[in-house]
């Protein structure tokens, strides 16, 4: 995690929320979850994702493409037990994408564009975990 993703302020949060878009732009990438998995924690919109990375990959499919850019941050906080959580909302702008599965019929694709995204960070060991994470 880099170190600006460190801390329990605005700034870091959002540098979170990029460092998090480049893990599962690795993940989409690679196949590889292992990494985006310790960054949330109990985040159902998060598992949607990993699970469907997994699949992909586990039925002989790839990603290409698809590469997410966060941006356009506003930053709120709720006082909770334990330490204020962070609200990130942003804009997430995606390139185009294919899910290229196994035969031709079931390959997905989808065009560049952008989703506006809603992220509620729970703060950990000086640091934040996604626990919630959905498109407005």
């Amino acid at each position: 995690m880099p170190p600006e993703a460190r801390g329990t302020d605005a700034a870091s949060a959002e540098a979170f929320v990029k460092f998090y878009f480049d893990t599962v732009n690795y993940a989409q990438s690679t196949g590889d979850v292992n990494a985006l998995n310790h960054l949330a924690a109990r985040c159902g919109g998060c598992d949607a994702g990993v699970q469907s990375i997994e699949r992909t990959y586990d039925e002989g499919g790839s990603i290409k493409g698809g590469e997410g850019r966060a941006a356009e941050f506003k930053t709120g906080f709720l006082d909770k037990v334990g330490g204020d959580w962070a609200v990130v909302e942003c804009t997430v702008f995606t390139r185009k994408q294919l899910i290229d599965r196994p035969g031709e019929s079931d390959d997905v694709r989808y065009p560049k564009g952008s989703t506006d995204v809603r992220l509620i960070l729970q703060p950990s060991s000086g640091a934040w975990v996604v626990r919630s994470l959905v498109t407005r």
